[in-house]
């Protein structure tokens, strides 16, 4: 398709030297080459600067910006780079990511041609170090059969559900709606795309399904994700999935529809929490069990998300 539209990619950067390589050739190599790849180095501490310094030598497409390290959560940065990004589209990703080389090419002709304000497309999860994906497990592969327009709201903000828990990587935007609509990740909080997201789709015209196309996600290694959930940083989480969902509720209801969640406490969560984390990690059933209720949204699942249909945004 000819080459008009520059799309801006925005990727947080924070200690991904193992797998940055990857994702910024996985970019350079699309084949719609009208990109600009935003990279915001959120005061990592290893050797990221390396890579990315790297490739930016041999790519003007590559465009560095650095900033002390805002915590957890990449919002910050990912706001920072949608703020300098010139694209006529807007895509975030994530720094270990990668994604089909025909990604961009798709995704944006299925926007373009439609009009729509965003494109879904599908994903695949897969374990770090091994290889694979996931084949084994229908929660962690979401691809779409055939194109589809949505404009009806329940449509567009059950795109994905329960299957993913609406992250911002899903969605190819088209910027100017994004800022028109005043849209930015709410910066200090994990769990940031459930509001970005759902606001969205829910101010969007027309959301269009594109298939066969998707976005590879990495999931770290075990040992790494069983000793992230023993720590405060998963005591955060939790409190900060459940501060979105409120969050999300006042959004609904200021706009003629409403969700319901059926459990929005955190002692609850957190039962939950300390009830897993007593359980042997080295079963693998007990490993996977553990994944996607706090990686995959379990909590999307146990905190269970009901719409009640209002007017279309």
């Amino acid at each position: 398709m000819p080459q008009n539209h520059l799309i801006s990619v925005v990727i947080p950067v924070y200690n991904s030297e193992q797998y940055l390589s990857q994702c910024l050739e996985n970019l350079i190599f699309q084949t719609y080459k009208n990109l600009e790849i935003i990279i915001v180095d959120d005061g990592s501490t290893d050797g990221s600067h390396l890579v990315y310094e790297k490739y930016a030598s041999q790519d003007p497409r590559i465009k560095i910006i650095k900033q002390e390290n805002k915590g957890p959560s990449p919002s910050a940065a990912s706001n920072v780079g949608f703020k300098q990004a010139k694209g006529d589209y807007i895509h975030f990703i994530d720094n270990d990511d990668y994604l089909d080389l025909d990604y961009y090419e798709k995704m944006l002709k299925a926007a373009v041609d439609t009009q729509a304000d965003m494109a879904c497309g599908g994903f695949v999860f897969f374990r770090d170090g091994e290889g694979g994906h996931w084949d084994d497990m229908s929660w962690g592969y979401n691809t779409f059969s055939h194109s589809a327009i949505l404009t009806n709201i329940y449509d567009k903000l059950y795109i994905n559900r329960p299957a993913a828990p609406l992250a911002a990587w899903q969605y190819l935007l088209r910027t100017e709606f994004v800022r028109d609509k005043n849209l930015s990740f709410e910066e200090g909080r994990m769990g940031q795309d459930l509001l970005f997201s759902n606001m969205a789709l829910y101010y969007a015209n027309k959301v269009v399904l594109v298939p066969d196309v998707k976005l590879h996600y990495r999931f770290k290694r075990l040992d790494a994700i069983s000793s992230a959930f023993n720590n405060e940083l998963a005591r955060k989480r939790d409190s900060d999935h459940i501060y979105m969902l409120n969050k999300l509720k006042e959004f609904a209801r200021s706009h003629n529809f409403e969700y319901e969640v059926d459990n929005p406490d955190k002692d609850y969560v957190m039962s939950k929490y300390k009830l897993f984390s007593k359980l042997s990690l080295f079963r693998k059933k007990v490993y996977n069990d553990k994944i996607k209720y706090y990686i995959l949204g379990g909590k999307v699942c146990v905190l269970t998300v009901k719409l009640s249909e209002g007017k279309d945004g």
